[in-house]
């Protein structure tokens, strides 16, 4: 029983600690994209949430401290931003643009993320 409790104050610390916000307004021109929030830097990460989109506001919350960027897209080629760090407590967004041919990311093979 105690046992339990301690492990239960430790999970509810951890959720505690996070308390991150990001934002991104997609605007995506090739109809509903899937926007992955990925940990880590591209070659050495992990999926941290899915989710589906048309154009418009695409919201992850409660993120832990740490690097994050997005994968955009269908398939095994899929557009990545840039890695950046995530401080507890703050709110951040973003403005992604994904259209053929030219946009604020580049395009990389999913499979090396």
């Amino acid at each position: 029983m105690k046992k339990a409790f301690i492990m239960l104050l430790l999970s509810a610390s951890a959720l505690a600690q996070c308390q991150i916000d990001y934002s991104v307004n997609l605007k995506a021109f090739s109809g509903n994209e899937l926007v992955e929030l990925r940990s880590g830097f591209p070659g050495q990460s992990s999926v941290v949430s899915r989710k589906r989109a048309v154009s418009g506001i695409v919201g992850f919350y409660n993120i832990c401290p740490g690097f994050y960027f997005l994968a955009i897209g269908e398939g095994e080629s899929v557009n990545v931003t840039n890695a950046s760090y995530f401080e507890d407590y703050h709110s951040y967004t973003s403005q992604i643009v994904r259209q053929h041919g030219s946009g604020n990311v580049s395009r990389q093979s999913r499979s090396k993320l």
